[in-house]
This record gives structure tokens, sequence and C-alpha cells, in this order.
């Protein structure tokens, strides 16, 4: 599967699209094995279902949504990174998301989807938004409806969900699509914090959307 940046992005084909799935931190340091940031999720089981679920809905996804990865990476001295405490140092100390390295890289069964899918600059925070061309490529393919997957839940999801709120977009979360650290995070924010600037939706419903 070939990652379309902004500037292979054919005018035509941006024109067609109006919804968009973004899918954030679904690298090798979170869902394989030997990736360094796996052990982070407490229950295993939640992640590796997570990307089965996360495959199934790309297989049948309509293909006039378009799909956005979001990797996060760093420098091998991390010298691009801003805060040094918190969860950045936990992925300092790991030494995860080096740009180039097996973790940071996007994982094989989204790569091998038949989905076209556009790669956006890296991450540095865990705002999908801050200082990437996110909202270039959002505007260009005029988008108005973001759905929201990956991991962290009260991280790069809460994160990002509210910038995507605040910039006026119809913001989804995918509610069988997100893992948190614990379960009691995943359901905590979808039942108390997301409604407050998101709609929570099964990944089932975007489908049956798409049909009618």
């Amino acid at each position: 599967m070939t990652f379309f940046g902004l500037s292979g992005f054919n005018l035509d084909f941006k024109i067609e699209f109006m919804e968009c799935l973004l899918l954030i931190g679904y690298q090798n340091e979170y869902f394989e094995s030997k990736g360094r940031m796996h052990d982070t999720v407490e229950n295993k089981f939640l992640v590796e279902s997570l990307k089965k679920r996360t495959i199934q809905l790309l297989e049948k996804l309509d293909h006039d949504i378009l799909v956005i990865c979001a990797p996060i990476g760093f420098d091998k001295n991390y010298t691009d990174m801003g805060n040094s405490y918190g969860i950045f140092q936990i992925i300092r100390e790991k030494k995860a998301f080096i740009v180039g390295t097996y973790g940071y890289q996007t994982i094989d069964e989204i790569k091998h989807t038949q989905n076209k899918l556009v790669q956006l600059t890296n991450r540095r925070t865990l705002n999908a938004f801050q200082n990437t061309d996110l909202i270039q490529i959002l505007e260009d393919a005029r988008i108005d409806t973001i759905y929201i997957a990956g991991i962290f839940t009260s991280l790069c999801i809460d994160s990002t969900a509210r910038t995507s709120y605040e910039y006026g977009y119809k913001t989804y979360i995918l509610s069988d699509l997100i893992a948190g650290i614990t379960e009691f995070e995943n359901k905590y924010y979808l039942e108390n914090i997301f409604p407050s600037y998101a709609i929570c939706k099964m990944s089932d419903e975007i489908l049956a959307k798409q049909k009618s």
C-alpha cells in the first residue's frame, strides 16, 4: 500500500471527499508484541481486538471516505520533543517512536488494505492537528466530517477530538475502535467526557450510514 502525502494528492480525487477516517497511533510500537510501548496498555486483548475491528472496517469501508494515518515520531535524540515528562518521558525512556525504526512504522495490516491512505507529517504532540498538515489536507479534500479511531483514549483521542470540534468539524469517536491504558478509562471517557464535544458511534453504524 502506498501512502500519499499532500503533494501527491490529485485534485480530482480530493473534491469527491466529504468525510474522513482519522487513524491515530496505529504503529508497531503499540500494536506488535515487540513494540516498545506494547506493555503500556493494561489489557492486551483490547489492543488486538482494536486492530482486528479496524481492519474489518477498512475492508468494508466505502472508498469515498478518505483514510488519514496520524503517526507520532521523533528524531533519535528526541531533540524535537517538547515536554520531557508524563507520557513523553515514558516514550523517551523506552526509546520509542524514532522515525525510520520498526516501531515507528504503521502496522502492516493497514498498509496492505485497498484504501487510499494519506499519512500526515509526523506528530510530535498528542494532538493530530498541532504542527502537522492535517488542516491543509482536510481543507483541500473538502472534509466536513471526521471519524476518529486509535490509541490512547484520554490522550491523543481526547486532544484531537476536542480540536476537531473547536474547528467546526462534525466529530465522531468510534467507540469500539479506541483503546485506553485501562478499560475504566475507555468507559469513563465514552460516558462522561466525549459526549460534550463528539458523537460516539460504533463502527458498524458508519457502514449502515453509507448504505442508506
